[in-house]
């Protein structure tokens, strides 16, 4: 699924698995998979830098 701006937003596989991908703004900030573990981006304000 595609959000209305464009970014991927949820991906499902063939055993309809979910993978959700959330943003602040243009930045990624969290992944949230099947298992529902979540990995989560922090930026620290320079372009193209993330922690």
């Amino acid at each position: 699924m595609v959000s209305e701006k464009g970014k991927i937003v949820q991906i499902m596989d063939e055993i309809k698995r979910q993978t959700q991908y959330r943003y602040d703004g243009k930045l990624l900030t969290d992944v949230v998979h099947a298992d529902y573990g979540i990995v989560h981006y922090e930026y620290d304000g320079t372009e193209g830098s993330g922690r």
